[in-house]
C-alpha cells in the first residue's frame, strides 16, 4: 500500500506569514494539535536563529510525542550541531533538515560559491557525523533540501557540477531520477536522460512533455521495476 507522509512546516514557514508570529506556549499548543491530527513530521523551528527558537524546538522535542520532530539547519556545522542539540529529546524521532541555495543568483550573490562547491557542501551536510559528540549519538535521521528551488531549474548548474565530479564519464551511463518538469528540463540542458516520478504532483503528460523517457508512480514503484528500467540496463 502507498504511504503518504505529512511534513508540516506551520511552526517554521507558517510563522513567517504576517501576523502569525507565536510565543513559546502558542508553539507548544500548535505542536500538540498537529500530533493529535496525526502529522508524521513537525518542523519545529530554526534552532540556530535565536535562543527563543532553540528553546521552542527543544521543548517540542521533549513534550510532543508521536511525530518526528525536525530542526531546520543551513548546510553548516554550527547550524547542524545546534539543531541536533535542540531535537535530541525526541530520541529516535529526531530529525535534522539541512538546506542550501542552488539557484545561480543565490550561489553567486548570497553564498559566493561555485556550483561544485555548493554540491559538495550539500553532500557533506547530509552525511554530517554526529557520533563525535557523545551527547548527540542517538540522532540518526536527516534530510537535505534546496533553497530558492524555483530559480534553480531549469538551470543545469548543479547537474553540470555533478558531472564534473564524476570526471570523464559517458553520458549514456547516466540517468537522472526526478519528480518535476524542471528536473527534466535541467537534465536535458545538460544532455542527460531522466526518469520521472509522479510523486511530485505533476501529470505523466507534463513530465513526458518536459523530456522524461520513463514514468513511475513513486520511488517504491521505480525500485520494484528497477531491473526493467533504463537505469537498470545501464552497464557500468
Amino acid at each position: 500500500m502507498d504511504r503518504l507522509y505529512i511534513f508540516d512546516t506551520t511552526l517554521r514557514d507558517g510563522e513567517q506569514s504576517p501576523g502569525c508570529s507565536m510565543n513559546l506556549d502558542e508553539k507548544l499548543r500548535v505542536a500538540h494539535a498537529l500530533a493529535v491530527l496525526g502529522v508524521d513530521i513537525i518542523e519545529a523551528g530554526f534552532p540556530v536563529a535565536s535562543p527563543g527558537d532553540f528553546e521552542a524546538v527543544h521543548r517540542i522535542a521533549k513534550e510532543v510525542h508521536g511525530p518526528r520532530i525536525a530542526g531546520l539547519a543551513r548546510a553548516a556545522t554550527k547550524d547542524i550541531e545546534r539543531a541536533a542539540e535542540a531535537v535530541r529529546p525526541a530520541g529516535d524521532r529526531a530529525r535534522i533538515h539541512t538546506f542550501i541555495a542552488t539557484s545561480p543568483i543565490h550561489m553567486q550573490a548570497k553564498l559566493r560559491m561555485e556550483p561544485d562547491e555548493v554540491l559538495s557542501r550539500a553532500v557533506e551536510a547530509g552525511k554530517f557525523d554526529l557520533t563525535g559528540a557523545e551527547a548527540l549519538i542517538d540522532l540518526i535521521d536527516a534530510e537535505t533540501s534546496t533553497e530558492d528551488v524555483g530559480r534553480s531549474k531549469p538551470h543545469p548548474d548543479i547537474f553540470e557540477a555533478a558531472l564534473k565530479k564524476l570526471g570523464n564519464i559517458d553520458l549514456d551511463k547516466i540517468v537522472v531520477v526526478g519528480d518535476t518538469p524542471h528536473d527534466a528540463e535541467a537534465a536535458a540542458t545538460a544532455n542527460m536522460r531522466m526518469i520521472g516520478l509522479l510523486s511530485g504532483g505533476w501529470t505523466e503528460a507534463r513530465l513526458r512533455q518536459a523530456g522524461c523517457i520513463e514514468i513511475y508512480r513513486h520511488p517504491a514503484d521505480f525500485l520494484a521495476r528497477y531491473n526493467q528500467s533504463v537505469l537498470g540496463s545501464v552497464q557500468l
